[in-house]
């Protein structure tokens, strides 16, 4: 569980993924699908910057629990979107 210092980071970001997510979910062109995964990547960078790369976990798993049905798809959008910042491309420094 993230400390009350990280909270607020995590929040908003669960928040604005949860989103992009359902707009991902509607079945948009390839291009704004596109757009929407860098987007998500953008948040997860962010997050690592105000909340440290364990808070990735929480939200990872907040946003997959916002919609049960869609966990798996989630979880797999999430993953695409993220690998470029795992520690081994140094941007979870």
């Amino acid at each position: 569980m993230p400390t009350h210092s990280t909270l607020e980071p995590v929040e908003a970001t669960t928040k604005a993924i949860d989103a992009l997510l359902c707009a991902i979910e509607g079945n948009p062109t390839a291009g704004a699908v596109t757009a929407y995964r860098a987007a998500i990547t953008r948040h997860g960078r962010n997050l690592i910057e105000t909340a440290g790369p364990e808070a990735l976990d929480e939200v990872r798993q907040r946003v997959t629990a916002l919609s049960p049905h869609a966990a798996e798809d989630r979880r797999q959008t999430i993953a695409q979107a993220w690998a470029v910042l795992s520690p081994s491309n140094g941007l979870t420094a």
